[in-house]
Parts: structure tokens; sequence; C-alpha cells
């Protein structure tokens, strides 16, 4: 809960961009898709942004019902390192989002956010701690976490040996 909250991603280099696609939250009653009034800013640095889109409280969909809000930016006229989506408010608001997409101008390309490290500037009680996949998958920490799972059914009497040498096989 923040005045102007944002969210943004850096893309790890300056690219040119083509286009962002953003996902609202819609398991909302109507009237609290703060989403609506987005803005879309670039910038090289982090410290100097430019104003690229701003929805001015337009609805749009997310991953089902309403389609999400796709802004084409101009052919080769955009170069960013880092992406900030933003609710202008200067009353405190949730910023709730589901997705967003980034990619570069070639049609077809893939999406230039994916697995890039983002930051936000509040959490909400509903935030958690995502697991981070930087160039690798977390097979580790997800093993561990089956074998913390394994130790809890066994604890109440399930049988889990067979899964426990597939962990080990793993």
């Amino acid at each position: 809960l923040a005045p102007n909250p944002w969210w943004q991603v850096d893309l790890g280099a300056v690219q040119s961009l083509g286009r962002v696609v953003v996902y609202n939250r819609l398991d909302y009653r109507p009237g609290l898709h703060n989403a609506d009034n987005l803005q879309i800013l670039t910038s090289e640095d982090g410290q100097q942004w430019t104003l690229r889109h701003d929805n001015q409280g337009r609805h749009f969909g997310g991953i089902q019902g309403a389609e999400p809000l796709a802004v084409a930016l101009a052919a080769g006229a955009v170069r960013a390192r880092f992406v900030r989506l933003r609710a202008p408010s200067a009353a405190p608001l949730f910023f709730h989002l589901d997705e967003v997409e980034v990619y570069g101008p070639e049609p077809g390309g893939h999406n230039l956010a994916l697995r890039q490290p983002a930051d936000q500037s509040s959490l909400s009680q509903w935030s958690t701690a995502k697991v981070q996949l930087r160039g690798a998958y977390p097979t580790a920490a997800r093993l561990e976490r089956a074998r913390r799972l394994a130790a809890d059914l066994q604890g109440q009497g399930v049988p889990v040996a067979a899964f426990l040498q597939q962990f080990d096989e793993l």
C-alpha cells in the first residue's frame, strides 16, 4: 500500500523495445482494478524515466475474459534497460498485476522480461517470495522442499521410502 506504486523489470542491458503486454488481476470486485490507471515508463539508466503510455483508467483484462493491455511502442524508437509500470495516485493504493511481458521490435520474439530481476515500490500481505531462476532451474531447492514434505508425511504414518529413493536418484 503506497502512493504512486510501481513495479519494474531490469532487462539487463539497453535493448530496442516493440511491445509491452500487461495482464490485470481480475479476482477483485468491480472498481478495485487499480491497474486500469496504469502508466508505462522506460529508462536506460534507472534514473531518468520517459512516459510511453498512459492508460487513463480504461479497463483491461487478464488471463481470462477481456484482452490484456497490449501497448505497441514506436518501431525502433524506444530503447531501454528498465520498464516500469506505475499506478499514479496521491492516495495510497494496492497495485496488483498478474503478469507483464516485454518484447523487442521483431515479430514473434521472446519475452525479454522473462527470468529478469524485478522490483516494486511496496509489498502487501499477499506478496510472497519467489524462487529466482537466474539461468538455472531451482532443482536443489525443489528437492529440499519435497524432502521436508516427505518428512512431514512420514511423521503422520504415510509410507514415503519410494519417494525418498526417487529424490536420491534425482
